[in-house]
């Protein structure tokens, strides 16, 4: 992803961390496929915008590999502007989008979503803290529980 050569090495070290922590938390499902894109690793796209492929940080398919839920997270130098385009463009998709961003992140995420109308087109906020082998996720608001 772009953006990820913004991020430091540690920074990226946490947002791939982060990514396999709340997929594995939130996403194992026994009758789909919870694909992981971390970093600039492309493994399982969530469909096309303006003919580009997307990979958000999380794609849930189901086995005829067509994606039912997608999420991105950020960090604490991606609650950004540029990052709300990307956020635009997944919501975009039709599928159901949830964003999560670090705990320390609500108000400025709440305020890019408000700011570009994406209340209704994202499914769902989560806030996230990192432990040292665990990570405590948030549910800031819901269009439907997940």
């Amino acid at each position: 992803m772009p953006r990820s050569g913004r991020r430091t090495g540690h920074e990226q070290a946490v947002h791939d961390r982060a990514i396999e922590l709340i997929a594995r938390q939130r996403y194992s499902f026994t009758d789909k496929i919870t694909y992981r894109n971390p970093g600039e690793r492309r493994t399982m796209s969530a469909g096309r915008v303006g003919g580009k492929d997307q990979y958000p940080d999380i794609v849930v398919v189901s086995r005829l590999r067509k994606a039912r839920l997608i999420c991105e997270v950020e960090t604490e130098s991606s609650v950004t502007e540029e990052e709300a385009d990307q956020w635009q463009d997944y919501a975009s998709l039709g599928v159901p989008f949830y964003l999560y961003v670090p705990s320390s992140k609500v108000v400025e995420a709440e305020s890019l979503i408000q700011a570009r109308g994406l209340r209704g087109a994202i499914r769902g906020l989560r806030a996230y803290s990192l432990g040292r082998a665990d990570i405590t996720i948030e549910d800031v608001w819901d269009g439907q529980a997940q």
